[in-house]
């Protein structure tokens, strides 16, 4: 049976928000992934879209007895968080060594979106059809990879979108030249053929680098000039943070815990923030997105509840809005 909620039980203190030593291998066989994609992608696929005329892809998640979907629809500030924490979008409780926030999901790319995985520091890696390990990645058609126990796979639904494969879309890792080269294509094969996915031998599954924190952000040795400056407020005091463009591509992490926190940023963090409260990533138009990760006590725009927010637009740049996280704490981007 498919099912658009998991019912869960309430999650466990998470210790894996922070990268380890060395990376952990997978935990399910590519034959179970084979299996599970054949079970329930072809009957999903049968399943009208809700609003056939929108672009969208279906998510959806097995492990065992246990499975869900859900249509992510492809449009500007768009996101899910996949995680074990009830206030996920997609809730996957069964496997404990999943983290409460685990991943970033956002569309990526015109004028045909692919899908963005973001990792949110959290220990288990992804893994597709191979045994190397991603931290974050694009993939440009119908795809399946591995999150702990599950299967986290998905395809288009919607105007002119094909049905899924019967059996487990083959799939391609794709190494781009840099990081920055693969910012600059939005995530995509550079030389993929355009067109509908059942014309491709493959789907390209392109590697990219895992989102920073601001530590990172602050402490690494300059990589280019700063395009942006993070500035957070609460109570009179204020903290900045220097932000480079590749920063932005990859991602920022914001939020109360070490692996967010510039120094200056935790005289202005509380209790109040969720150990990852929120995303900054710069997309293909050169806007710059602020994504709510699920957090427990919400982020305004104007007084308004929101799940995301464009900050700022670079090149030139343009400041569009102040969020206001949890409790009071505004975070906005001002010029270099």
């Amino acid at each position: 049976m498919y099912d658009h909620d998991v019912t869960t039980s309430g999650p466990r203190d998470n210790a894996n928000t922070g990268p380890g030593a060395a990376e952990p291998g997978p935990r399910m066989p590519v034959s179970e992934l084979a299996r599970l994609w054949s079970s329930y992608a072809p009957g999903l696929g049968a399943i009208p879209a809700r609003d056939p005329r929108a672009g969208a892809f279906r998510l959806f998640w097995s492990r065992a007895d246990e499975n869900g979907f859900r249509d992510f629809a492809l449009g500007a500030g768009q996101h899910l968080i996949v995680g074990r924490h009830t206030r996920a979008d997609v809730v996957l409780p069964s496997d404990p060594d999943l983290s409460l926030r685990h991943l970033l999901v956002v569309p990526e790319g015109t004028p045909l979106p692919s899908l963005r995985l973001v990792d949110l520091r959290a220990t288990l890696p992804i893994f597709g059809a191979s045994d190397r390990p991603a931290r974050s990645l694009t993939v440009d058609g119908p795809f399946a990879v591995r999150l702990g126990t599950y299967l986290l796979g998905g395809f288009r639904v919607g105007a002119g979108a094909e049905p899924p494969p019967a059996t487990l879309p083959p799939m391609e890792d794709v190494e781009p030249p840099s990081a920055s080269e693969a910012f600059r294509t939005g995530g995509t094969h550079i030389g993929h053929d355009a067109g509908p996915y059942r014309s491709k031998r493959s789907t390209h599954i392109t590697m990219l680098p895992r989102p920073i924190t601001l530590v990172e952000a602050s402490d690494a040795p300059s990589r280019g000039p700063a395009v942006a400056t993070l500035i957070g407020r609460r109570d009179g005091k204020t903290a900045r943070v220097a932000l480079r463009e590749e920063d932005l591509r990859r991602g920022v992490l914001v939020g109360r815990a070490d692996k967010c926190l510039d120094r200056g940023l935790r005289e202005v963090m509380t209790m109040q923030i969720s150990r990852v409260h929120a995303v900054l990533l710069m997309d293909a138009r050169n806007t710059v997105w602020l994504y709510d990760a699920g957090s427990t006590n919400g982020t305004l725009v104007s007084g308004t509840k929101v799940r995301s927010a464009t900050l700022a637009e670079i090149s030139p740049f343009t400041q569009r809005s102040t969020a206001v996280l949890g409790d009071g704490i505004e975070v906005e981007l001002a010029p270099p």
